[in-house]
């Protein structure tokens, strides 16, 4: 539910949109959806935490906070900041930087992964 919230709450950010209570008339979907692809198209990049909840039945088991980072064309950085995972960082850089995922594990553990380009079992 949480999420749900926060989604809206960003959605409506980014459009512009007023409150619902204060809409005189429901708004078309489809001026919203070409609104928000023009916003998004017009974002370079941005920065946000993902929240992560685990839960088992209805208890919560584990949850974890990642910083998330995004650049067009497709450069991402995260960042474990609580749980069992904090510290961890997870980098892939731009395309044409040999496609190598970067992964920070503690004070002096690197890991590269390297992507291959191409149609899968050529």
């Amino acid at each position: 539910m949480m999420t749900t919230l926060r989604t809206f709450a960003l959605a409506s950010q980014l459009l512009l949109v007023p409150a619902l209570g204060a809409l005189a008339a429901p708004p078309d979907a489809g001026d919203l959806i070409t609104r928000a692809v023009r916003r998004f198209e017009a974002l370079n990049d941005y920065t946000c935490v993902l929240t992560r909840e685990e839960l088992i039945g209805d208890k919560l088991v584990r949850q974890e906070n990642i910083i998330y980072k995004f650049r067009k064309p497709f450069s991402v950085y995260m960042k474990w900041t609580t749980g069992k995972e904090k510290g961890i960082e997870v980098i892939f850089p731009k395309p044409g930087r040999q496609d190598r995922l970067v992964a920070h594990l503690g004070k002096f553990n690197i890991i590269l992964c390297g992507f291959r380009s191409g149609k899968p079992g050529l």
